[in-house]
């Protein structure tokens, strides 16, 4: 199974923009074929 590093950025554009809107959401369409992975510094970037 292949991953995919999921940035931050991407994931809060996920929570604060309409479903199915904008750049990010054109990306989570690699979920259904890749497993997400996050670097362990991640949690400090939502901050």
């Amino acid at each position: 199974m292949n991953g995919v590093v999921i940035d931050a950025s991407v994931a809060l554009d996920w929570f604060l923009t309409p479903a199915d809107s904008g750049p990010a959401w054109q990306k989570v369409e690699v979920l259904d074929e890749s497993a997400p992975v996050v670097p362990g510094i991640w949690r400090f970037r939502l901050r």
